[in-house]
């Protein structure tokens, strides 16, 4: 049951004209202009800076090729398997109920839908799956050894999981801390090492990235509110309860006069422990927690706190009413599954507003003439377009329509008629108006109107 509701919404993409997105016409192009150990090389250790996405590119778009619907069929299977470790993961550090509802949510919950439907973010599911099936092996069997190597290919991965890795650890210790510390020092010792590296050589580093913490108010609404709820009015009421019980959980449990936390609270609490570890490399970044489109990828490993929170309290319920738990369990779940219709919408319309461009440009432009800027850019306005950064629609169209077109460019804003002619170092520019569907050859730098 996890799994198949984990792989539904990929398995609908495909379904409904599954296509690339955005950096998946970069990555599939990047292995077949440069070969596939070059472009490996670069995507690992170049362009996103995660030595193990290499690998799984070549994989991915090398193995399955420019076929969208397998793509579709691969992301709903690392989100199955995903969803499936994370229950697993669960059941060794809260009540089996607990763990089998917070699997339920996080298989369903619509405020990650680029991790099912934007084929390029396969190595974030890996990543993730390293996290649970390490945490397992860790928690479970104490493999100390094969759990730190899953957290480090994770890491490689994909650095976000990298605080909750180290979480990880030092619940373990904390269950013998006496015995446990040399190995628990020892295991940590890697993540700690790899993660620096990972930070250090990030792409996210400098430039126009974000500063530290600078979309850290992004988080209640991507987390508890109306990215985790598909609604703003679901999302308040949710988040006014969610962080009550938190609330209550961390006071009762700190106050003297309480012995020791009931299950509940003790559940809340780790939930939110997970709720803070997956989202501070994110928030350290500067990243954004979206409600929807592409951003929301970020709520993917936060998400195993913010689900756990919400499957404690539902299994208190059913504690304290069987029937209306059962009830209200499954009203929730429901809830939050048909949220992710609205991505699948979002990610079809998308793909159609990126193929009749191309079937226009195709029919309008000849790429021989000069450097074509095709404006205005497209849309955007549910937070997912095919064609986002200035090389996106020049490597569809290399990709799928051959070489010829690597003149063809559409930036994110239209720009100044000055840049473009500066830019272009002489060659000559062409702006295509998409709307009007007309090609108008730019004047020379010093007749550029200043609009």
């Amino acid at each position: 049951m996890i799994a198949v509701l984990a792989a539904i919404p990929s398995i609908a993409w495909g379904l409904a004209g599954a296509d690339y997105l955005s950096d998946d016409f970069w990555v599939a192009h990047e292995l077949v202009a440069n070969g596939v150990l070059e472009g490996a090389m670069n995507l690992s250790f170049e362009a996103p800076a995660r030595p193990a996405v290499g690998p799984y590119y070549v994989l991915a778009y090398q193995v399955l090729g420019d076929r969208p619907v397998l793509h579709a069929v691969l992301m709903g299977s690392l989100n199955a398997l995903v969803a499936l470790l994370v229950w697993r993961a669960l059941r060794e550090v809260v009540t089996s109920r607990t763990a089998l509802l917070a699997a339920l949510a996080f298989a369903v919950v619509p405020n990650r839908g680029a991790t099912r439907l934007w084929f390029v973010l396969g190595p974030n599911l890996v990543s993730l799956a390293c996290l649970a099936g390490g945490a397992f092996l860790l928690l479970r069997r104490g493999r100390v050894g094969t759990a730190v190597a899953l957290f480090v290919v994770g890491i490689l991965a994909h650095e976000g999981i990298a605080a909750v890795a180290a979480l990880v650890i030092g619940w373990w210790w904390l269950q013998d801390r006496r015995a446990r510390l040399r190995p628990a020092a020892v295991a940590l010792a890697p993540v700690a090492a790899i993660t620096t590296v990972a930070l250090l050589v990030s792409p996210k580093r400098g430039g126009s990235s974000p500063g530290p913490l600078a979309n850290l108010d992004t988080l209640g609404a991507g987390q508890l509110g109306a990215g985790f709820w598909g609604s703003d009015l679901l999302g308040a009421i949710a988040m006014v309860v969610l962080v009550a019980a938190a609330t209550w959980s961390i006071a009762t449990t700190v106050l003297p006069s309480f012995r020791g936390p009931s299950t509940v609270r003790r559940e809340v609490l780790i939930g939110c422990a997970l709720l803070a570890a997956g989202a501070a490399p994110f928030a350290l970044g500067g990243a954004p927690f979206a409600v929807r489109g592409i951003f929301d990828r970020n709520n993917l490993v936060p998400d195993l706190g913010s689900c756990l929170v919400l499957a404690a309290l539902l299994a208190a319920t059913v504690r304290l009413s069987r029937p209306l738990g059962t009830v209200v369990a499954t009203l929730v779940i429901v809830v939050l599954a048909a949220g992710n219709v609205q991505d699948v919408r979002d990610y079809r319309d998308a793909a159609r507003e990126g193929d009749a461009l191309v079937e226009i440009v195709l029919a309008d432009v000849d790429p021989s003439v000069g450097r074509i800027v095709v404006v205005p850019p497209l849309p955007g306005d549910t937070g997912v377009a095919q064609f986002i950064l200035d090389s996106d629609l020049n490597a569809a169209l290399q990709l799928r329509h051959g070489p010829e077109w690597a003149s063809v460019r559409m930036p994110a804003r239209t720009p100044r008629c000055a840049d473009l002619v500066a830019a272009s170092a002489g060659e000559p520019v062409f702006l295509y108006d998409r709307i009007d569907r007309t090609l108008i050859p730019l004047p020379d730098g010093e007749a550029c109107p200043d609009g």
